[in-house]
């Protein structure tokens, strides 16, 4: 254990959202590491924790489980990671709604997943649904104005395209 992780569970406490985000930190790093089998049983053990302090709607928790998906996939368990792409899309949608640039992220994530498990028409069905221009720069979506993302309902000139 790391003494990060040991000194804030001390002074905060082993169930505070910032010890619990340290936590999901550790995992996502344990993935990108490739030490999946890890990072996946630190992140069933927050998902677990975090619903049941934070609640399952809670921002942190939604994130912890896309991030469990990410995991799962990496695995090739590509059906547990469908399934937990969606409720996150379906949690950040209902919280942030639909447009948001973190409900947008969640998205792509998803049809990046999809594509991935070789599943090229569920990617494409959440394109056609209206709601994301799929790019291959996430930085090129966002739109001059602060906080604006570009999708594809979106006007051609505020997107910057031609039909």
């Amino acid at each position: 254990m790391a003494w990060f992780d040991i000194w804030i569970r001390g002074r905060l406490g082993k169930k505070h959202p910032d010890t619990l985000q340290s936590k999901a930190n550790l995992a996502l790093l344990h993935d990108k590491q490739g030490r999946y089998e890890e990072a996946q049983q630190a992140g069933l053990l927050l998902v677990e924790i975090m619903s049941r302090v934070l609640g399952e709607d809670h921002l942190d928790t939604l994130s912890t489980m896309g991030n469990l998906a990410l995991t799962y996939n990496h695995q090739g368990r590509c059906g547990e990671a469908e399934a937990l792409q969606k409720l996150v899309t379906q949690g950040t949608t209902r919280i942030l709604g639909e447009e948001h640039a973190q409900t947008l992220t969640w998205v792509r994530d998803g049809q990046d997943r999809a594509r991935q498990a070789g599943k090229p028409e569920v990617a494409g069905s959440l394109q056609e649904s209206g709601k994301l221009m799929v790019v291959s720069d996430p930085l090129e979506t966002r739109d001059q104005r602060p906080g604006k993302l570009m999708v594809a309902s979106d006007p051609p000139e505020i997107r910057g395209q031609e039909n």
